[in-house]
């Protein structure tokens, strides 16, 4: 399996915030497609969330090895990006909070009736993981762009604090 770096990351979390994009649209458009786009809008809104976050890790110049580490902790994604990557997107931290428990849990890939599963309210959501892209598109653009000029971005030089214990 080849290496995850902050490119591809940021790539699929950016295709699956455009895939939640159309399900919302449709899910607007029709009441009966509101009802078959919940689950997948909910999936693919918290691999974005948790891809998107490990892009900004892998750009700042955390490991592969590091960041698969985190698994499907959002939690632990956001703590460590708020001390290493500042960003200013204050409603992040609610959508995080939104998507951690069943996203952790694996509830929106394997469904179990009765689990209680918290659906997002997209249309608070959807332009937070709208942000969370043009700030990542940003950030990503400039790294290459560094890479290509063979200037080490900054995060490279070891700005990233340690793991906590």
């Amino acid at each position: 399996m080849a290496d995850l770096d902050a490119n591809s990351a940021f790539a699929a979390g950016k295709s699956y915030v455009r895939a939640c994009t159309l399900l919302f649209e449709a899910a607007e458009r029709s009441e009966e497609d509101r009802g078959w786009t919940t689950l997948p809008s909910n999936l693919l809104g918290a691999f974005a969330v948790e891809l998107l976050l490990k892009a900004a890790l892998l750009d700042a110049g955390m490991t592969a090895s590091k960041v698969r580490g985190i698994n499907h902790d959002l939690r632990k994604l956001h703590a460590r990006v708020a001390e290493t990557v500042p960003f200013n997107i204050p409603e992040l931290a609610s959508v995080v909070e939104a998507f951690a428990e069943d996203h952790k849990a694996g509830r929106y890939r394997y469904p179990t009736t009765g689990l209680g599963m918290t659906f997002a309210n997209w249309s608070r959501m959807l332009p937070v993981l709208q942000t969370l892209c043009t700030v990542m598109d940003t950030r990503i653009a400039r790294s290459m762009l560094l890479r290509s000029l063979n200037i080490t971005p900054l995060a490279s030089l070891g700005s990233l604090p340690p793991d906590p214990a």
